[in-house]
């Protein structure tokens, strides 16, 4: 597991192809985006968890569906892998003892990348 504590997890450089020029208003577009990035983050490890124990892997498979997107703005190569192979796992119901620590170790990095985004977000609010 790569070190959480020293290597930067978030890069926003994604966003910079959306800027206008306008000071203000890439600010506020990248607040509300930064917002928006750290409440799917929350909300994907919960319902992670929760199908997890019900055993409902298409749920899983959906949630990380749907979480690939928001993943790939943050640009986290590493969280883009865990997710591909949790998809795989649960898709074709192997490798399935293997998901408790692919799970916590998206956990981990989704919690990291929420502390460096609330870092980033104060900078804009």
């Amino acid at each position: 597991m790569q070190s959480l504590n020293t290597e930067k997890i978030v890069n926003l450089s994604y966003f910079k192809d959306f800027f206008t020029g306008d000071l203000q208003e890439d600010n506020e577009f990248l607040k509300t985006m930064i917002l928006m990035l750290i409440g799917k983050n929350s909300a994907i490890v919960s319902t992670i968890k929760e199908n997890y124990e019900k055993k409902d892997w298409d749920a899983i498979r959906t949630a990380l569906h749907k979480f690939k997107p928001a993943v790939s703005m943050i640009g986290n190569q590493k969280l883009l892998e865990i997710i591909k192979s949790i998809s795989d796992s649960v898709a074709g119901k192997n490798n399935l003892e293997t998901l408790p620590n692919l799970f916590l170790e998206m956990e981990e990095i989704c919690k990291q990348a929420n502390k460096e985004l609330e870092s980033e977000l104060k900078k804009y609010v």
